[in-house]
């Protein structure tokens, strides 16, 4: 087995194969097997993009070999400079990383949105609260189970209820005075 260095020319999303042009010789690789994290009934599968800098291991006949891995070199340094961070980055600009020493997981899409599906549920454990910020609302759609919060809640704003505000409603039959209304019933 011999290694060589190349740049990936072609990609078989099929059979996930690509070919490498070797920068040595000159010469293009045959099709090449490119290693994944799972294969049975797990299952993962990563592109290799065309144009990436390369490592692979070519058998002495130059026909079979396998990908050792993408490369990093001076024309393609790696995108962050940390002894600690698992980093990935898309090639629309979408970010996932995560750092043991800061004890943080940020996930940053571009574009587009983020959906999560779990049909037993999903549960949020925050020991220092949530935040949500939303540019445009958020809706709560939580079917015939309703919504239950546990705690005091703080508006700024008004609350409507079935098109009822509560700021601004009326209570009809009332004279205006100094008594106020009695408490709910």
């Amino acid at each position: 087995m011999n290694l060589e260095y190349g740049t990936v020319s072609a990609w078989d999303a099929k059979t996930c194969r690509i070919r490498v042009d070797l920068h040595e010789n000159g010469l293009t690789s045959y099709w090449l097997q490119v290693p994944q994290g799972y294969s049975k009934k797990s299952k993962r599968r990563c592109p290799v993009e065309l144009g990436t800098p390369v490592a692979i291991l070519l058998k002495d006949d130059g026909v079979g070999g396998v990908l050792l891995g993408a490369v990093y070199s001076e024309a393609e340094p790696p995108p962050i400079e940390d002894d600690d961070t698992d980093y990935m980055e898309y090639k629309d600009g979408t970010k996932l990383s995560y750092s043991p020493s800061e004890h943080k997981l940020d996930l940053n899409i571009s574009a587009g949105t983020v959906d999560i599906t779990a049909p037993a549920g999903v549960t949020i454990n925050a020991a220092a609260g949530v935040t949500i910020n939303a540019a445009s609302g958020v809706a709560i759609n939580a079917g015939s189970g309703g919504t239950t919060v546990i705690g005091v809640v703080n508006v700024t704003g008004d609350v409507i209820a079935d098109g009822i505000s509560l700021k601004n409603h009326t209570h009809p039959g009332i004279q205006t005075g100094s008594s106020s209304t009695g408490q709910p019933q």
